[in-house]
């Protein structure tokens, strides 16, 4: 099968990138090989020519840069740099007539630019023949026939084949200048930017090629330009009509030129990456890649848009006759078109470069028309059009949604959209400034939309447990649909990201501010310090995106009217906070009582033992035992603060009463809540109130209760039949009776200290989440 190999200027920057070219013409054995010019050598060429004819001295220079350029690689490759000196030569002369003239036309520059694929090709052409006398170099003038538009010369297709059949031996290795052809008078011309492209096209129809090969420094299409999204998606198969929508709309992997004559032979075109050739590519045919109905995202920059509103409603068709005819006139190319309903209105987009012609024929058009105020017309320069193009994009429910919603929240505004006919593509045009953003917003909405992207700050004992159990359950995860990712995790000081690449930071701002630049979709921020600060910036972080999922206590624990904006904040961003770890650690307390509540269930009371440092010392209490060798066994052992005052206060037991007291409709401050104060009790006071205790069979323990519209904690004897009689260790229990568990309450129990257990239910709320954002 016949294969038609492309090689562009991107690939051939050097020896080394020729050399790898070599290999793969010779390990293939392929007849039909197309060059471009070396890399930069094409804009290297206009410069000479635009210097030169306004009598610029810096085009000699620019010849020097020239003839160094093509010599070092000869020299690298170890050939005859005689012939390529005779061009460079050639080269030179071209360019001090034109100095000397001090002008050139289109035929001028097309002589002059198409040098470049005259070398490139020279350069392979030796280096190949050192080894091999099967090799043939042919200049495409003598083969490819065009009309004399120069600069995009259109192709006399019968004439071309006729010359391509004679002139091009399949029999041997043909190296051929892409790009360049000729008129009928023997004229230099080309075939536009990416002409190449087309030249292989072109001969991949009049050979009837098997495929066309288009080898690029990447790997093939991709979802967006990875320049500017860096998790973008290698496409595997793509439909011509697809290719053709997105090529349209700015992406450059193949040209729009160069489809029509593999569309119109069904000829496939293979785009690969010289620099990883064990990647298949991607293949363009007359099939897709149905599991994948939106392929891409792509854009054109450097567009203006005009909007002209007519008033004058009954003389719509005509009015926009003319619009349409004066731009078409002026040969200018209306890139997109977006019209009202009402048709009264309409918005063309055309390149910057031709704005002020646009604008001018125009107003020439609706002169009288401008000056009574029938019609009015504004423009906005500095646009982008961007576009979202697949085969499933008519019937794919959500979609414009889903995007327009993020932009939305993103605070990017759509200046115009437009619907291809083909219904495989929805573009539209943005300000240039949010042109990247834009782009990443959108593909991640639809690429990465099963994502949840976890920024974890407070890398402590519980942030440590959270990372190690994300980690260690991804696979399961993503069996369940779900992906967890670690976008970056932060100390107080400095945030680490999976690149192994971090940034220090001074305030929450900078954090916020580098995450949103990278436009993921489903943040969720998850705090694992104990730090008011972080509490205080949680609402910058939620306008921008982000959900908490956290175990810091002190979000819920605000001044109530702090409490109420965090609250609201959260509604008008529609964005979700979850913090079961709150109270109990991994224990569901919180998640049940919320069940309970959506159910129509009715809290009556609330009491249990909220602290597990607090259990661990009275679950220890015994004769002969001091309280105070008590609280010491229980810092030693790691279950209380590094100051155990903070938990003797009572401080930690209270806001755990005021989170759940809040959830049931309390509107209550901490400084409403009773709490026993135990930093400065004494041994024997303790002692008397376990002996007394003791006496009535009882057991005594650190209570906290709610009810009736109050919330307390203290240290009360309880029955040794009680359910708070029976705990153990760092035991937490929770008893809740309710309208429905009235006579029997709702009891629950395990342990509620510990980092693995907190980091239990900070992971449990992630997956709470999760299950609602995807």
């Amino acid at each position: 099968m016949l294969e038609i190999y492309k090689f562009g200027g991107s690939i051939l920057k050097n020896a080394d990138d020729i050399r790898k070219i070599a290999d793969i013409i010779i390990k293939d054995g392929n007849k039909i090989n197309i060059f471009s010019a070396l890399h930069g050598v094409t804009d290297g060429l206009i410069k000479i020519a635009e210097y030169a004819s306004k009598k610029d001295v810096k085009y000699i220079s620019e010849i020097d840069s020239l003839r160094d350029y093509h010599l070092k690689i000869c020299s690298d490759l170890g050939v005859d740099n005689k012939e390529i000196g005779e061009i460079l030569i050639r080269v030179k002369d071209i360019s001090e007539y034109l100095y000397k003239e001090g002008f050139y036309d289109l035929s001028l520059l097309d002589l002059i630019v198409g040098y470049g694929e005259i070398l490139s090709s020279n350069i392979v052409y030796l280096f190949l023949a050192k080894d091999s006398s099967n090799i043939e170099l042919i200049d495409a003038k003598n083969c490819i026939r065009t009309d004399s538009t120069f600069t995009s010369a259109k192709v006399d297709f019968e004439a071309t084949s006729s010359l391509c059949k004679n002139l091009v031996n399949i029999g041997k290795i043909n190296i051929i200048t892409g790009f360049i052809a000729s008129d009928g008078e023997g004229r230099p011309t080309t075939l536009g930017r990416n002409g190449s492209d087309y030249t292989a096209a072109l001969l991949g129809k009049i050979f009837s090629a098997g495929k066309i090969v288009i080898w690029k420094d990447v790997d093939g299409v991709f979802t967006a330009n990875p320049k500017i999204v860096s998790n973008a998606i290698q496409i595997s198969k793509i439909s011509y009509k697809e290719m053709s929508e997105l090529s349209y709309f700015g992406n450059k992997v193949v040209s729009l030129m160069a489809l029509s004559p593999a569309i119109s032979d069904d000829i496939p075109i293979c785009i690969r990456g010289l620099y990883n050739i064990t990647n298949e590519g991607t293949l363009i045919s007359s099939k897709t890649d149905e599991e994948m109905g939106i392929k891409g995202i792509t854009a054109i920059e450097d567009v203006s848009l005009i909007n002209i509103n007519s008033f004058n409603i009954l003389g719509i068709g005509e009015f926009l006759k003319q619009v349409f005819s004066a731009i078409n006139k002026a040969n200018i190319n209306i890139i997109m078109i977006s019209q009202s309903s009402s048709e009264s209105s309409i918005s063309i987009c055309v390149r910057s470069d031709e704005i002020n012609e646009a604008i001018r024929v125009i107003n020439s058009e609706f002169t009288k028309e401008i000056r009574e105020n029938i019609i009015s017309i504004d423009v906005k320069n500095n646009q982008s059009i961007v576009a979202v193009a697949g085969f499933k994009i008519a019937n794919q429910s959500g979609l414009s949604g889903k995007i327009f919603s993020n932009l939305g929240l993103a605070n990017i505004n759509i200046n115009a959209i437009s619907q291809g006919l083909c219904a495989m593509s929805i573009s539209f045009a943005v300000d240039s400034s949010a042109l990247n953003l834009c782009v990443k917003l959108i593909h991640n909405s639809i690429f990465e939309n099963k994502c949840v992207n976890c920024l974890i700050i407070g890398n402590g004992v519980v942030g440590s447990s959270v990372i190690k159990m994300i980690n260690s359950q991804r696979q399961y995860f993503l069996e369940k649909g779900i992906d967890l990712r670690i976008i970056g995790y932060a100390n107080s000081k400095e945030v680490f990201l999976p690149s192994g690449e971090s940034f220090k930071y001074s305030s929450y701002d900078e954090i916020i501010s580098w995450f949103s630049k990278e436009a993921l979709i489903h943040y969720v921020l998850i705090d694992c310090t104990s730090s008011d600060d972080l509490v205080a910036n949680y609402r910058k972080f939620i306008d921008h995106g982000f959900n908490i999922v956290t175990p810091n206590k002190k979000a819920n624990t605000l001044n109530f009217d702090e409490f109420e904006k965090l609250q609201n904040c959260l509604k008008v961003n529609k964005k979700y906070m979850f913090y079961e770890a709150n109270v109990g650690a991994g224990l569901p307390i919180i998640s049940t009582i919320k069940d309970l509540i959506d159910c129509g269930d009715e809290i009556v009371k609330i009491e249990g033992i909220f602290s597990g440092t607090l259990s661990y010392i009275f679950n220890n209490l015994s004769n002969g035992v001091k309280f105070s060798d008590i609280v010491k066994m229980a810092k030693e052992n790691g279950f209380t603060e590094p100051d155990p005052r903070d938990d003797l206060c009572g401080m930690d037991v209270a806001r755990k009463l005021l989170i759940l007291a809040r959830m049931i409709g309390y509107r209550i401050n901490l400084s409403d809540l009773k709490i026993q104060n135990l930093v400065d009790a004494t041994d024997e006071q303790i002692f008397e109130m376990f002996d007394s205790a003791n006496k009535e069979n009882k057991t005594l323990r650190y209570v906290g209760l709610i009810e009736d519209g109050k919330a307390s904690a203290k240290i009360i004897a309880v029955d040794n039949d009680s359910p708070l009689a029976s705990t153990k260790h760092t035991d937490n229990i929770i008893s809740i009776t309710t309208k429905f568990y009235n006579k029997t309450p709702l009891v629950i129990r395990g342990a509620g200290a510990g980092a693995d257990v907190t980091a239990i239910g900070v992971v449990s709320d992630l997956i709470k989440l999760a299950n609602i954002l995807l």
